[in-house]
């Protein structure tokens, strides 16, 4: 079984007027790449243990079309609606040890989620999903605790 999961590396947002023509655009600050498949997976952790199931991560460009205000709230905008521009590429994720090759080399074990966010360069809650599910695959291992922080090592994968 294949799971797609669509992730934007690159989102513009155009703004559009009541007739459907292009006020303005600009570039979304928002980014994310293979990593966000923790996002995901932190739901059914153990999912890739499964011999006949794979995660595939499609990068896209997107755009996200505001339609224009609805006279409700000053300024407010609907929500935008994604169109797909281009497909960057895909990756797939069908073992634990493709997951685990997403980890940074030069991590001092034992190490913690937030050393973990510091060395992807992503937000402590994303860093916390990825030490679940690898826990759960059991590509990390519970080291011992700093305060309340689980500390981990790399386990037997």
């Amino acid at each position: 079984m294949l799971v797609v999961h669509p992730v934007a590396v690159e989102r513009r947002v155009v703004r559009v007027d009541e007739r459907g023509e292009v006020v303005g655009a600009r570039r979304s600050p928002k980014r994310d790449g293979p990593l966000a498949v923790f996002d995901e997976l932190v739901f059914v952790p153990r999912a890739l243990e499964h011999e006949h199931f794979a995660v595939e991560i499609a990068l896209t460009r997107e755009d996200v079309v505001h339609g224009p205000p609805d006279g409700r709230r000053r300024r407010r905008r609907p929500a935008g609606r994604r169109h797909l521009v281009e497909l960057v590429d895909r990756v797939r994720f069908e073992q634990p040890a493709q997951l685990a090759a997403l980890l940074p080399g030069g991590l001092e074990e034992p190490f913690g989620a937030r050393d973990l966010a510091a060395a992807l360069g992503v937000t402590l809650l994303r860093a916390q999903h990825c030490a679940y599910v690898l826990r759960a695959l059991g590509v990390l291992a519970i080291a011992g605790k700093r305060g309340n922080a689980l500390l981990y090592r790399i386990g037997r994968r």
